[in-house]
């Protein structure tokens, strides 16, 4: 062999050797090419953070040493080559393995790498000797990573190959370029492979490279555009195409949604062997993820779903399921996205969030890290919503508890630095231990340090950072809210820690067949959702998903899980005052005061109270039964139109009122709202008719309806009992899941003021679950108020004092305004700072509202009315519409009496029942007394109820004419304990107590003569009042009821209890209607609501009638007789030309003040009026001139149309 020798005395290539390691000659793909290269590589490559992603074509390669030469020489063969330039098109298309003793090389290599043997032929052939080893064949290919020999990381890894290869073959940029240029590295100090040097192939010579012909200008600019791509945007299925495609998300480029509610869901699948695939659970696994939202949501509701452990394999089958394609159209990856590890990370979105971007976080450990995803169109209007995905690393020990500890502080690093004004949304699968007996005994085990257990048991999320959404909501020592578990008395669970448990081997059969038994399987909360500390989210709901279904088709109903772990399920809203979403009222901030107990002893006080797990399954059974009864299929209705065209009718039925608040007791009724296309009346008519045809095989049966203005259906499943109110509008029905985002003056609601009144009952009571602080604290401490208002007699609106809807309306006004840390905020402190606040608040002059939503401030209010508390949404009404002076100040002096108790310690407000203490505090009592003994016991109740809605009326009058007098009315029924058996009627009786109104005025002895009469005078009017109404409204007489009060001594009360029994409780399923205007207005279950109302107002105009105790008794009304309404009898007056309006006038009732009479032009037909009476209060209509009444309700008497029925109604 030939030596030579350069210039310099450096040997020449044929004298140097390929043998040193520490350079090499390679190919380089395009930048453009590493972000889906490199996925795979930083997690199976061993070299990644050492070698670019290359092709070798020298390696080894010449020593540092002789490397200049080496390079020079290189470039003279190149130059001095044949063709114009060794240029070739490079195109990586086969994935493939070499195999070694204990591992495999995953690799991407040319099928056709002639032009790369040929170059490696040609510049070998320059040295002396070759540095390859084995069968000395050079195989070109670009490595991904290397795994062991076992089939399923071997067989993974190689399929991610082939797909990386397919989905890239289908895109507009396959792994296909013209190299130009060969990169010379050499390994630095620290080890890393270092560009030093190129060398160029020369020029383009073929009829290929020109077709090519400018991306080597572009090569920068393609860079360029994809720099910012490397964080990952989202995809969106696309009907048109019937695929994935990436959105743009220039698209949501100053759009910005602030979202009143937004739910984040997270799921561990469980991928528990990728080879073969587990098949056989993804249906399950749908399932699970479909049952987060049992309705599909709306377009206007985001949900964002955050899922572990998922495969190529199941990314695959998720998406091309047509149910998650409609649910969750947005997702982090395609098809062709190649997942980067065994188990992955991916986030599903509702189009409602919009586009988004995410990316990777790298944490310390390979194959773990973080799915950053930044939603645009979300949050508040500085920065978008951040949702993290995270799975981190699992185990109990000292490794795996540092791994996890510095994951946590990687990630929130990340967020506080990238995203600090942010909110941000952490969930996932933490594999944090939360069993204390499983901590403690991997201490005892030694399979921890002490320093470790008690990290572990401190816990390693800083809550100055994050808030867990669990406990939140149901605070540390809350029971579990999943009935399967709890009711399993196998589950052997409860212990410290294990509450709320994601992981259950004792109750989930996929974990049972998991989990090593012989290593403590307690069960675990691993899976969590968790909120920026300081952020404006709250949180509203939290429940968890996945759970068992018995399989059917198997014999012996075993139980079948989709994974080992259950979902959760975290409904989160933005505070109503975050990016102009509402206001914060005026009202200033309350300081919580300290207390001395727990919110574990509250609950003790109130469990008695609390309805039971099977209370609450049977409840929810019911509601989905009278569902389904409403919308079965039937004949039509008569006189009611069918068109086949139009299909079936939708109802919607939603719960409100205190058992969608979730602060019903077990007594309580279920209202619910029901809202379709149909007319009021063709609703109430099917609803009716299908009750009776389907209702009877679910337990559901009819009771009453009342067919008033507000029109209302009682049934009862079972022994509950159901109120449906109705509210037409076609357009709610459409678009029903987006009314609680709607600003409040969207047309959509322009209806009329009655069925707006109706809807303002889901409204009212949506708006409250979004916008109350902490639910679960809200509902302990509602519990605790209502047991002392039931204790302390003060819980009745229908006499006057609160009910369950002012008992929510005046604590979530606390618990908004309660200031500081909500972690803070207990339901203890929220009960004590209630009272404080209440105790001194002045009620005749101040307005409760909402303080998130001030509507309410503005309330008119009239100078009659000594209380407001005014709903949410307009029209705004005063649900303390029935209260009066004596009733309110008997609320003063009860919450002053509690605030004391509160102060001194004194928390069994139970203790304060003021009943026994009631019927001994007074030296007189008004007495009265209600007897009946008809034949039905319906009727009987509605006299009950007359009496008791009449009550406030004497209290009116007592005020008004005797103030000297304070009463006050118990609001219950006594009975007389000695004569209790022996009655065989319903009877019974209340107790007004009476006692000097302390004014220091002296009144001479004729005054009190005058002012003792006076007092029996009022007395014998509201009598007569009871009696009139009793006959001419509800249709009794002497001969099947007596009413009866007097004024009566302590003495002779004797010995009285509450009445218990229940006057309405009969077994008749006859589905009494009661006529509008026959009505009483009062429902069953208004103490526990006392939502719907139609105040009496004063109005101008209006004429006293003579005192009650002088007007005739009317006369029995004639069985068989109809009347015209009222309403006819208006239009008749008002448009007949042959007669006079102005000589006509309207006899009505008003409730406080008795009979009154108006001019009829005056008369006010708007119900949206402040003058607005009700038609069936409307008592006569007579001729001015003459004095004749022309039309009489009592009597059946009409001499205007002569006893004949006309068609409209009222």
């Amino acid at each position: 062999m030939t030596t030579t020798t350069s210039a310099s005395g450096t040997p020449s290539s044929r004298e140097q050797t390929l043998s040193s390691y520490r350079t090499a000659l390679a190919v380089i793909p395009p930048a453009f090419y590493h972000p889906q290269i490199n996925a795979l590589r930083s997690l199976y490559d061993k070299s990644y953070l050492r070698w670019p992603p290359h092709i070798n074509v020298l390696y080894p390669f010449a020593t540092p040493e002789s490397l200049p030469s080496a390079v020079q020489n290189i470039r003279r063969v190149i130059q001095e080559s044949k063709d114009d330039g060794l240029g070739f098109w490079l195109e990586l298309d086969r994935p493939g393995s070499f195999w070694h003793k204990q591992s495999a090389t995953i690799f991407l290599s040319p099928a056709s790498g002639k032009a790369l043997r040929r170059l490696e032929a040609l510049l070998s052939s320059q040295f002396a000797r070759r540095g390859r080893v084995g069968d000395g064949v050079y195989r070109p290919h670009l490595t991904l990573g290397q795994t062991s020999l076992d089939p399923m990381p071997l067989n993974s890894l190689l399929s991610k190959a082939e797909k990386l290869v397919m989905a890239n073959r289908v895109s507009s940029r396959p792994f296909k370029w013209f190299a130009t240029r060969l990169v010379v590295m050499k390994r630095d100090e620290e080890g890393n492979m270092r560009v030093v040097d190129e060398i160029l192939l020369g020029n383009r010579g073929t009829e290929e490279a020109e077709e090519g012909g400018g991306e080597e200008e572009d090569t920068a600019l393609e860079i360029d555009k994809v720099s910012g791509e490397n964080l990952g945007t989202s995809c969106q299925f696309s009907t048109e195409s019937d695929d994935w495609v990436p959105v743009d998300l220039a698209s949501t480029q100053g759009r910005r949604f602030l979202p009143r509610d937004i739910t984040i869901a997270t799921y561990n699948v469980l991928i528990d062997s990728p080879f073969p695939p587990p098949v056989e659970r993804y249906p399950l696994l749908i399932n699970a993820i479909l049952s987060i939202h049992p309705t599909p949501p709306g377009l206007a509701t985001p949900s964002i779903l955050c899922l572990q452990e998922v495969t190529d394999d199941f990314l695959q089958y998720l998406l091309s399921n047509s149910a998650i394609r409609t649910r969750y159209p947005l997702c982090t990856h395609s098809p062709n996205s190649v997942l980067p590890s065994i188990r992955n990370c991916v986030i599903f979105a509702t189009a409602s969030c919009g586009p988004f971007g995410w990316q990777w976080l790298d944490f310390a450990k390979r194959h773990k890290g973080a799915v950053i995803a930044s939603f645009p169109k979300l949050g508040n209007p500085d920065e978008p919503l951040v949702v993290a995905a995270v799975h981190l690393t699992c185990g109990l020990g000292d490794g795996p508890v540092s791994a996890k500890a510095v994951e946590l502080k990687t990630l929130s690093a990340y967020l506080r630095v990238k995203h600090s004004s942010s909110e941000w949304i952490v969930a996932g699968d933490f594999n944090l231990q939360t069993s204390t007996q499983s901590i403690d005994s991997a201490l005892a085990n030694k399979n921890i340090s002490k320093d470790t257990h008690e990290l572990v048991r401190k816990g390693l999320i800083d809550e100055e950072i994050f808030s867990d959404s669990w406990e939140l909501f149901f605070g540390p020592n809350e029971e579990d809210d999943v009935p399967y578990e709890t009711d399993n008395t196998v589950a052997g669970t409860g212990g410290e820690g294990e509450w709320g448990a994601t992981f259950n081997p004792f109750t989930n059969p996929v974990a049972a067949k998991i989990v090593r038994w012989s290593s403590d399987p307690r069960p675990q909360r691993y899976d969590r959702v968790l909120i920026k500390s300081t952020g404006n989210l709250r949180v509203r709901d939290v429940r968890r998903f996945g759970f068992p279904v018995i399989n059917s088709q198997d014999s012996a109903e075993t139980l079948e899980c989709g994974s080992d772990h259950w979902g959760v399920s975290a409904r989160l809203n933005f505070r109503p005052d975050v990016g102009g979403a509402g206001g914060q009222g005026s009202s200033a901030r309350l300081q919580l005061l300290e207390v001395d107990i727990d919110d574990q002893l509250l609950k003790t006080l109130v469990d008695p109270y609390m309805p039971c797990r099977t209370d609450r399954n049977t409840r929810e059974t019911a509601i989905t039964s009278l569902r389904e009864v409403l919308l079965q299929e039937q004949e039509p209705v008569a006189g009611v139109k069918n068109n086949p065209s139009r299909g079936a009718i939708p109802i919607i039925l939603a719960p409100v009122g205190s058992y969608a608040l979730g602060v019903y007791d077990k007594g309580s009724d279920v209202d619910c709202l029901c809202v379709s296309t149909i007319s009021t009346k063709t609703f109430f008519e099917i609803a009716r008719q299908r009750v009776r045809r389907f209702g009877g095989e679910r337990g559901i049966r009819l009771t009453r309806f009342v067919d008033a203005k507000v029109p209302v259906l009682e049934l009862k499943a079972g022994n509950i009992k159901f109120d449906l109110q109705y509210c037409q509008a076609p357009a709610l029905v459409e678009n029903w899941s987006t009314i609680p985002l709607l600003p409040p003056d969207d047309p959509i609601f322009s209806l009329p003021a009655y069925g707006l009144k109706s809807l303002n009952s889901y409204r009212d009571t949506e708006f409250l679950l979004r916008t109350i602080p902490n639910p679960n604290v809200f509902r302990l401490a509602y519990r605790f108020i209502k047991m002392w208002a039931l204790a302390s007699g003060i819980f009745s609106s229908r006499f006057g004092y609160l009910g369950g809807f002012h008992i929510t309306l005046l604590l979530a006004r606390i618990c908004k305004l309660a200031d500081g840390d909500p972690k803070d905020a207990t339901a203890a402190r929220i009960v004590r700072l209630f009272f404080d606040y209440y105790s001194k608040t002045d009620w005749l002059t101040e307005i409760i509202y909402d303080p998130e939503f001030p509507a309410g401030a503005r309330y008119q209010r009239f100078s009659r009315e000594p209380m407001a508390i005014t709903s949410i949404y307009t029209p705004v009404v005063n649900v303390a519409r029935n209260a009066t002076r004596h009733s309110v100040s008997a609320l003063t002096r009860e919450f002053e009496l509690a605030k004391k108790a509160l102060d001194s310690g004194r928390w069994d407000l139970r203790l304060m029942g003021r009943e026994n203490e009631f019927l001994r505090e007074y030296e007189s009592y008004i007495k009265i007394d209600v007897q009946y003994w008809g034949s039905s016991l319906r009727r009987g109740k509605a006299l009950a109820l007359w009496v008791e809605s009449a009550i406030p009326l004497l209290l009116v009058g007592l005020n008004t004419k005797v103030p000297f007098i304070f009463a006050r009315v118990w609001p219950q029924r006594f009975v007389s304990t000695a004569e209790l058996d022996e009655w065989t009627e319903l009877r019974g009786f209340y107790l007004v107590g009476l006692s000097n109104n302390d004014s220091g005025e002296e009144r001479s002895k004729e005054r009190k003569r005058m002012d003792e009469n006076t007092f029996m005078e009022v007395l014998r009017g509201f009598e007569q009042h009871l009696k009139e109404g009793s006959t001419g409204v509800l249709g009794h007489d002497s001969t099947d009821s007596w009413v009866q009060v007097r004024h009566v001594r302590k003495s002779s009360l004797g010995t009285v209890e509450v009445d218990e029994r229940d006057w309405g409780d009969d077994d008749a399923e006859d589905d009494l209607v009661d006529n509008g205007d026959n009505s009483i207005g009062i429902e069953e279950g208004s103490d526990d609501e006392g939502y719907v109302c139609n105040d009496d107002q004063s109005c101008p105009g209006v004429k006293d009638t003579p005192s009650s105790k002088t007007k005739k008794q009317p006369k029995r009304p004639v069985p068989g007789r109809k009347l015209r309404p009222a309403l006819d009898v208006i239009n008749r007056i008002r448009w007949d030309p042959s007669l006079d309006s102005n000589d006509f006038l309207i006899g009505y009732e008003d409730r406080f003040k008795g009979i009154r009479e108006m001019d009829v032009g005056k008369w006010k037909m708007e119900q949206t009026d402040l003058e607005f009476i009700p038609l069936h209060r409307v008592a006569y209509f007579k001729r001015r001139s003459d004095g004749v009444v022309v039309w009489d309700r009592g009597t059946k008497n009409d001499l205007l149309f002569g006893n004949k029925v006309g068609e409209s109604g009222e």
